[in-house]
């Protein structure tokens, strides 16, 4: 399965489509700013922006772009400089060859006062999820606050959490998306929650 499958299982199990609408809730963007997705993916963010009443420019970007998507590296952007308000990473910037490299080229398209968001799974997601496998993997905020730092750039940080209770089918069904074996545990709910840690650098 893949991580289109997960965040529709998460998604399910939250209550709202993760990590979308819970990330655009807590930036606040203005309804009338011109945006730049890099990774976009399918356009899920996107999707999202429309849904909400986004007036301003939407463009994504991402190797293997969706429909709607267009296709690019976050390398080499075929923007001119000042482009956009706001420019985003959504758990894309550790997919690329060159994350410093991308960073330089976000920073260039955007404008002045914009705002650079990158955001990555958070190390407590799904904590108790990964106790029934062994020691849950650290995620990438550490990573994500130490590459900022060495490009030069002193983010905000915010972290999004939200509740959710694992049935023992969730639990089976998330396994899968992680290509893990069927945990064996106590039947009963398992509290848990999700985890997105943002970083936000204002130009």
């Amino acid at each position: 399965m893949t991580l289109a499958h997960r965040d529709a299982l998460l998604s399910e199990l939250c209550g709202q489509r993760w990590p979308y609408r819970p990330l655009l809730d807590a930036l606040d963007l203005p309804i009338n700013s011109d945006i730049l997705d890099i990774g976009a993916g399918a356009g899920q963010l996107l999707m999202c922006l429309h849904e909400r009443g986004h007036q301003g420019v939407r463009v994504g970007l991402d190797p293997v772009p969706g429909p709607g998507v267009l296709c690019g590296q976050a390398e080499t952007l075929a923007f001119p400089d000042a482009s956009f308000e706001v420019v985003l990473f959504v758990r894309s910037l550790f997919h690329v060859t060159d994350s410093t490299q991308a960073l330089r080229e976000a920073l260039r398209v955007l404008q002045p006062g914009g705002k650079l968001v990158v955001a990555v799974q958070g190390g407590s997601h799904l904590m108790m999820f990964w106790s029934l496998f062994g020691p849950p993997p650290e995620g990438n905020d550490p990573m994500t606050q130490r590459v900022l730092q060495e490009a030069g750039l002193q983010p905000a940080r915010q972290d999004i959490y939200l509740a959710v209770n694992l049935s023992p089918k969730a639990i089976c069904d998330i396994a899968r998306t992680y290509a893990l074996p069927e945990p064996t545990f106590a039947p009963g709910i398992l509290p848990d929650r999700l985890h997105l840690a943002t970083f936000v650098f204002v130009k």
